[in-house]
């Protein structure tokens, strides 16, 4: 992993990820995706499910029914696999390496603002 981790600071892997992102967009604004707004907005939320919140979520139910089942042992092995996940994927964000200029469009907001109260 870190000797991936240092390719990408290096800038080694762009090729690679331009060849697969750059058929996706419009070739004459890369920042623009091609296909359907529904295709966008789908893979959006299929990333959304890597989230903090729904990953606590799962976590939390499976942890829940491991307990009730009285498989605390298995409980206890998921919270900290999933902690050890965490504090590693955080400690990689701390590597920062430089966006593609097709990559830097913020999200849009896929399914709007949530209503203020």
């Amino acid at each position: 992993m870190q000797w991936l981790a240092r390719e990408v600071l290096e800038g080694e892997t762009r090729g690679f990820d331009e060849a697969v992102l750059l058929p996706l967009r419009d070739s004459s604004d890369p920042a623009i995706t091609i296909g359907p707004a529904w295709m966008l907005s789908g893979m959006q939320s299929i990333t959304s499910l890597g989230s903090i919140v729904v990953i606590s979520l799962i976590t939390t139910l499976i942890t829940i029914f491991l307990l009730i089942a009285g498989r605390r042992l298995a409980g206890l092995y998921l919270v900290i696999a999933v902690l050890g996940g965490w504090l590693a994927s955080n400690r990689s964000a701390s590597c920062h390496s430089e966006r593609s200029e097709f990559s830097k469009r913020p999200c849009d907001g896929v399914d709007g603002p949530l209503p203020s109260a």
